[in-house]
């Protein structure tokens, strides 16, 4: 009788144990799903700075300001890891900064906007791929902030942040690491040196 009773509470353990796994499973589907859609809306913001139209480039800085928030507002709630959350909020926030930033020393340059995407679209690649997450290469939202502050009260609106930029390297899709004197240079991950 009581070999009956334990094989029953293993048994249910068992079952609660695979119930719990598959669960975790489909959570995580679910997620990898709502990444590669906040990825598209990355891609999408990026298009819509860099493919050249007839519209100012404010008017090309609001669209892609658009098509990300339209992003973050479907996709975010399903990202459970705060890096993946971070990273993607942080394009938000430089993309509101040039939206926003019509004085202290003009709009950011393309090329930050750029690093900005690139960071948060190599971190959700990585995850992606079931791979280890790249170290941050673009400042969070409070950090973009803070360092802006700084930048605009020495008079060097960019400089804290240039700073912050070249002491990390940029990660690309592959797990290999770019120099961070791209930024310096004011050169963008694909050579232009527009700004």
């Amino acid at each position: 009788m009581v070999g009956v009773f334990l094989t029953a509470a293993i048994e249910a353990r068992s079952r609660r144990k695979i119930a719990t796994e598959q669960a975790e499973q489909a959570r995580h589907a679910r997620e990898l799903v709502a990444a590669e859609q906040m990825d598209e809306g990355l891609i999408r913001a990026q298009e819509a700075i860099e493919v050249p139209t007839a519209a100012t480039p404010a008017d090309n800085y609001a669209e892609a300001q658009r098509i990300w928030g339209k992003a973050w507002i479907a996709y975010s709630p399903r990202l459970r890891q705060p890096e993946l959350l971070d990273r993607c909020q942080s394009v938000g926030s430089v993309l509101s900064e040039v939206a926003l930033n019509d004085a202290a020393g003009g709009p950011l340059p393309r090329q930050v906007i750029w690093r900005a995407i690139a960071n948060a679209r190599a971190t959700l690649g990585r995850f992606m791929r079931g791979d280890p997450l790249p170290v941050n290469a673009f400042p969070k939202s409070e950090e973009l902030t803070r360092l802006l502050g700084e930048g605009e009260a020495a008079g060097d609106y960019l400089g804290p942040l240039r700073a912050w930029l070249a002491a990390r390297p940029l990660p690309d899709f592959h797990g290999n690491v770019k120099s961070a004197n791209k930024v310096q240079t004011g050169a963008t991950p694909s050579g232009d040196t527009r700004s």
